[in-house]
């Protein structure tokens, strides 16, 4: 029964993921479920750009003692989709709207601490 001040638990789910991601996909998706009234959905691609080392070489720097070398064709710039979300439209206006207030509420704050470390 939901009362004033009665908690509500958060629970994680068994493929709960927590990862930093520097860049996104959006797509727009329409199912027609039969209903004659096709679904809308946003899906919302994660993803972080990362270098894989695939292998490096041992060079001999001086008789008998070798280092490890990586050539330029031994790194592959990867991107690792870590989540694809799907949400319905209302979902997707909702998590504007969140993401508006947080980014207003973090560009105030760091305004503010801008001003407080010139004091």
């Amino acid at each position: 029964m939901i009362e004033n001040g009665k908690r509500l638990e958060h629970k994680k789910s068994e493929n709960h993921i927590n990862e930093f991601v520097d860049s996104f996909n959006i797509l727009n998706s329409t199912v027609n479920q039969g209903s004659g009234r096709p679904l809308s959905h946003v899906v919302i691609m994660a993803a972080r750009m990362q270098a894989s080392l695939t292998g490096e070489t041992f060079m001999e720097t001086s008789p008998g003692h070798f280092s490890l070398q990586a050539a330029v064709d031994d790194v592959v710039m990867e991107k690792v989709v870590f989540a694809n979300l799907t949400c319905t439209l209302d979902v997707a206006k909702q998590l504007v709207a969140a993401l508006n207030k947080s980014i207003a509420e973090s560009e105030k704050a760091s305004a503010l601490d801008a001003n407080t470390q010139g004091e």
